[in-house]
């Protein structure tokens, strides 16, 4: 499967509204968490709205069979960043042509 995770990168309300997920915060997440649980991912810089809060995002496409890593990989986050959440769909496996 092809699973397409939103990383919101504001804080949450509990800290000063202009925190967030710093490109070097972002730059360790990924080497220590995702780099860790997958071989390979895509990585696309969005604008995103979560509750009203316009914020910086990261959208994350991951092509595995590891369910259990996603999940892990997304409370990782949550906790790490103060996070109420992380969006994730799926689609079906990436094609090769």
């Amino acid at each position: 499967m092809l699973y397409h995770l939103t990383f919101g990168r504001n804080w949450s309300n509990d800290r000063d509204p202009h925190d967030y997920v710093t490109d070097l915060d972002w730059q360790m997440f990924c080497e220590e968490v995702l780099d860790s649980h997958f071989d390979g991912y895509m990585v696309t810089d969005a604008n995103g709205c979560w509750k009203s809060a316009h914020e910086l995002t990261k959208q994350v496409s991951i092509e595995t069979d590891d369910r259990q890593a996603i999940d892990d990989v997304v409370q990782l986050y949550k906790e790490m960043f103060n996070q109420d959440a992380v969006g994730l769909y799926i689609t079906p496996s990436m094609e090769f042509i």
